[in-house]
């Protein structure tokens, strides 16, 4: 099903059939009153914010099969009331994701500036600057209409602001102060609706919900967005005492684990790229696989969790016979989180660290330690010296989460739509969010639909959607949007058949 509805979500939703979405993702408002639209206001107050979202929240939760997940939005500032009315309305709160970004803008009073306005004296203009200080406003880039004035408010539609001085003691004691902070995180809340079902086995077997994608939503094992190394590999014990974990066998299925060749687990930490983030071509790297020379050999140990040989090759991935491998390279706004991260983390190495660190030798292994201890792995001795190390790759910590590419083109689908919605979100990061928790060919509802980026994204995961929206301008976007995309998405296809007609012809 790929439909969107115009009209309130509580009406619409109270139109649909109980248990009959597999997921709920959305951004609904924060009750802040966002650019003085009134869509954001708060309804009155707190406590009437809360029982408004709670009775949205109470009609997602009648449509959504037992055991669904809701990804839901939410402002840090009014984060604990999304959380309270979603609660209150019978979901069961999993977790937290922080998704960190860098085009937020102070939106601050400045108190020199303030202090100088009440009491009615001009300030000396002694200079000028586009937009905020660190957002570009050049042509194609940024977003003018949402640049601040120069008392940090939304309405200068202009990209250049004056730079004053200020006029009175009082407001050069004062001056420098302002009232918030720059925004930088979001969060997005993990619900999920109660099972029905005694187990998540049961409920997921019976209703195809209860389970997040965890293989799907893997962190790429590289420093580049597209490579990943695997690490293929069997344990065989020989013990009555069998090592459980990433080298042993699975608790629940007994059966021989494999670390997945898709890289870490998911994490509830998401970073977005700068929207002025360019791909400035490619570099070499140091690669895990063919060449390295490493990779764990045929070998056998012992300890205080058991007895085994380990037989298998690891880190069979994308580097070239020279055991190099081909990464992005990226020139990266200075506001840029995941430049930030990786300057502040600096190189890392993994499964290398001091004194042995995670590498696997027979001289580290003697040393003792492991799960339970320094880290070293699994306890005990090896016979081999050459056992490799766990991913062996490096970069900086972003490596370890999800790092979303921002809008640029298809915010506007390259021009061909006015987009005017102001909290537009990265496809790939609704691509992701969305894969994360909705089963294959399931439905994915959005009930603040916006400009549509949640039923794009899952219409390009191959998800079905029902997105819904109560303001006929946003709509009308959305509406566009889905358009575009479905007919941009035909194209491979369509020049695929071309040309397998061709050669059938030929």
């Amino acid at each position: 099903m790929k439909k969107i509805i115009l009209g309130d979500c509580v009406e619409k939703l109270a139109e649909m059939e109980e248990n009959s979405v597999d997921a709920v993702v959305c951004d609904p408002p924060a009750g802040i009153g966002f650019m003085g639209k009134d869509w954001d206001k708060d309804k009155g107050g707190r406590d009437n914010w809360i029982k408004w979202m709670e009775g949205v929240a109470r009609e997602c939760l009648r449509v959504l099969k037992p055991g669904g997940h809701a990804l839901v939005w939410a402002l840090p500032r009014t984060s604990h009331w999304t959380a309270m009315a979603w609660e209150n309305a019978g979901f069961d709160p999993r977790d937290r994701i922080a998704h960190i970004f860098g085009t937020g803008f102070p939106k601050s009073m400045d108190i020199g500036k303030a202090i100088d306005k009440a009491v009615g004296v001009k300030r000396e203009v002694v200079g000028s600057k586009i937009g905020q200080p660190g957002y570009s406003m050049a042509a194609d880039k940024g977003r003018t209409s949402m640049n601040a004035a120069d008392d940090g408010s939304l309405s200068n539609p202009v990209g250049e602001c004056q730079i004053t001085a200020p006029a009175t003691e009082e407001a050069k004691q004062w001056e420098g102060w302002g009232t918030a902070l720059k925004p930088a995180v979001e969060d997005w809340w993990l619900f999920r609706k109660p099972l029905k079902e005694k187990t998540v086995a049961k409920n997921v077997l019976k209703h195809g919900t209860g389970a997040i994608n965890v293989e799907g939503c893997r962190i790429e094992v590289s420093e580049g967005d597209s490579n990943h190394r695997s690490l293929n590999a069997k344990t065989h014990l020989s013990s009555d005492r069998e090592v459980y974990g990433c080298y042993g066998k699975d608790w629940e299925t007994d059966q021989e684990s494999q670390l997945s060749e898709k890289g870490r687990w998911p994490a509830n930490l998401i970073l977005t790229h700068h929207p002025e983030c360019e791909c400035v071509g490619t570099k070499k790297v140091k690669g895990t696989g063919p060449g390295t020379g490493g990779g764990m050999k045929t070998g056998k140990f012992s300890g205080t969790m058991g007895r085994g040989e380990y037989t298998g090759t690891s880190f069979e991935g994308f580097a070239d016979a020279d055991g190099k491998e081909t990464i992005e390279v990226r020139d990266c706004h200075p506001d840029c989180p995941v430049k930030i991260l990786d300057e502040q983390s600096g190189v890392l190495k993994s499964g290398k660290a001091a004194k042995g660190g995670h590498k696997r030798t027979a001289k580290n292994m003697e040393k003792g330690s492991d799960i339970y201890g320094n880290g070293r792995g699994i306890s005990g001795t090896a016979t081999t010296d050459d056992a490799g190390t766990l991913f062996g790759d490096s970069g900086g910590a972003s490596r370890f989460f999800y790092c979303a590419k921002a809008p640029k083109k298809e915010r506007t689908c390259d021009k061909t739509v006015d987009n005017k919605h102001p909290t537009v979100k990265p496809l790939s990061l609704m691509r992701y969010l969305c894969r994360l928790i909705t089963p294959p060919n399931g439905i994915v509802l959005d009930p603040f639909m916006g400009s549509g980026s949640t039923c794009v994204a899952a219409m390009q995961e191959g998800l079905g959607f029902i997105g819904i929206e109560k303001e006929e301008e946003y709509y009308n976007i959305a509406e566009q949007r889905i358009q575009y995309f479905y007919e941009e998405m035909k194209k491979p296809k369509e020049e695929k058949e071309k040309k397998n007609a061709k050669k059938k012809k030929d």
